[in-house]
Protein backbone atom coordinates (compact mmCIF):
# COMPACT_ATOMS: atom_id res chain seq x y z
CA UNK A 1 0.00 0.00 0.00
CA UNK A 2 1.65 4.03 -0.85
CA UNK A 3 2.35 5.08 2.28
CA UNK A 4 0.14 7.93 1.53
CA UNK A 5 -3.09 6.40 0.81
CA UNK A 6 -5.53 6.68 4.03
CA UNK A 7 -7.64 4.00 5.78
CA UNK A 8 -10.41 5.56 3.65
CA UNK A 9 -8.77 4.46 0.79
CA UNK A 10 -7.44 1.54 1.67
CA UNK A 11 -6.99 -1.36 -1.91
CA UNK A 12 -8.60 -3.90 -0.88
CA UNK A 13 -7.40 -7.56 -2.61
CA UNK A 14 -10.74 -9.91 -3.58
CA UNK A 15 -9.63 -12.13 -1.09
CA UNK A 16 -9.94 -9.46 1.86
CA UNK A 17 -13.34 -8.06 -0.05
CA UNK A 18 -14.38 -12.10 0.30
CA UNK A 19 -13.50 -12.20 4.22
CA UNK A 20 -14.84 -8.85 4.88
CA UNK A 21 -18.34 -9.48 3.33
CA UNK A 22 -18.52 -12.80 5.33
CA UNK A 23 -17.36 -11.35 8.61
CA UNK A 24 -20.07 -8.35 7.87
CA UNK A 25 -22.71 -10.86 7.54
CA UNK A 26 -21.58 -12.23 11.09
CA UNK A 27 -20.02 -15.41 10.00
CA UNK A 28 -17.25 -17.17 12.20
CA UNK A 29 -13.78 -17.40 10.83
CA UNK A 30 -14.06 -20.83 10.92
CA UNK A 31 -17.11 -20.83 9.01
CA UNK A 32 -15.57 -18.34 6.79
CA UNK A 33 -12.20 -20.22 5.85
CA UNK A 34 -14.64 -23.44 5.20
CA UNK A 35 -16.87 -21.36 3.03
CA UNK A 36 -13.84 -19.75 1.07
CA UNK A 37 -12.20 -23.50 0.70
CA UNK A 38 -9.19 -22.14 3.09
CA UNK A 39 -7.58 -22.82 6.10
CA UNK A 40 -8.25 -20.82 9.18
CA UNK A 41 -4.95 -19.38 9.44
CA UNK A 42 -5.48 -17.68 6.14
CA UNK A 43 -8.76 -15.70 7.09
CA UNK A 44 -6.66 -14.65 10.02
CA UNK A 45 -4.05 -13.56 8.38
CA UNK A 46 -6.55 -11.85 5.78
CA UNK A 47 -8.28 -10.31 9.31
CA UNK A 48 -5.05 -9.18 10.38
CA UNK A 49 -4.16 -7.35 7.22
CA UNK A 50 -7.92 -6.00 6.95
CA UNK A 51 -7.16 -4.31 10.30
CA UNK A 52 -3.98 -2.88 9.44
CA UNK A 53 -5.41 -1.34 5.91
CA UNK A 54 -8.40 0.01 7.27
CA UNK A 55 -6.62 1.45 10.66
CA UNK A 56 -9.27 -0.62 12.56
CA UNK A 57 -8.54 -2.70 15.68
CA UNK A 58 -12.06 -4.34 16.88
CA UNK A 59 -14.06 -6.95 14.65
CA UNK A 60 -17.37 -4.28 14.84
CA UNK A 61 -15.02 -0.98 13.64
CA UNK A 62 -14.26 -3.39 10.60
CA UNK A 63 -17.69 -3.82 9.73
CA UNK A 64 -18.48 -0.40 10.17
CA UNK A 65 -15.78 0.35 7.74
CA UNK A 66 -17.25 -2.41 4.95
CA UNK A 67 -20.52 -0.61 5.11
CA UNK A 68 -18.76 2.97 4.82
CA UNK A 69 -16.36 2.21 2.44
CA UNK A 70 -17.52 -1.19 0.85
CA UNK A 71 -21.18 -1.27 0.83
CA UNK A 72 -20.22 -5.17 1.56
CA UNK A 73 -21.47 -5.17 4.87
CA UNK A 74 -24.84 -3.88 4.66
CA UNK A 75 -27.97 -5.81 4.70
CA UNK A 76 -29.47 -7.22 1.79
Amino acid sequence: MNPDETAEHAELTRSERRVLRALGAGEPHRKVADGLGVELNTVRWHVRNLHTKTETSTPVALALWGVAHEGCCAAA
